[in-house]
């Protein structure tokens, strides 16, 4: 980040990608802040509230969300308070997510964003 002082994360399921990423990110030229590594298995073993709780806000393009743990994070954000956008298509699972978590999220404060963006690269 070009921001000095700037506290972010970056997440995923897979350890050496994201501590690839994390060493590209730390090494450019002009970063002033390195991101925190998380690795995150979304899955039933492993609850994602762990890490949620820390953030603000969660983004991810990590789909198809109705099978790689979408269902997962939602639940964690809408129930803590901390907002969720991801670039779901899957019209039937951002149903499912509204019906489920709808209420969770207006008691809690979090603005979840289903489909906030179409075909991440």
């Amino acid at each position: 980040a070009k921001q000095n002082g700037l506290r972010w994360a970056i997440a995923g399921r897979n350890a050496s990608e994201i501590h690839t990423l994390g060493s590209k990110l730390c090494s450019a030229p002009d970063t002033l802040s390195c991101p925190e590594q998380i690795v995150a298995p979304l899955d039933m073993r492993h609850d994602p509230a762990r890490w949620v709780q820390r953030t603000h806000a969660v983004v991810t393009t990590a789909g198809p969300f109705s099978i790689h743990g979408g269902k997962l994070l939602v639940e964690a954000c809408s129930r803590l308070g901390v907002h969720y956008v991801d670039t779901s298509d899957e019209f039937y699972w951002q149903r499912e997510m509204i019906d489920s978590y709808d209420a969770a999220a207006r008691r809690s404060g979090a603005h979840i964003v289903l489909s906030g963006g179409f075909c991440a690269l």
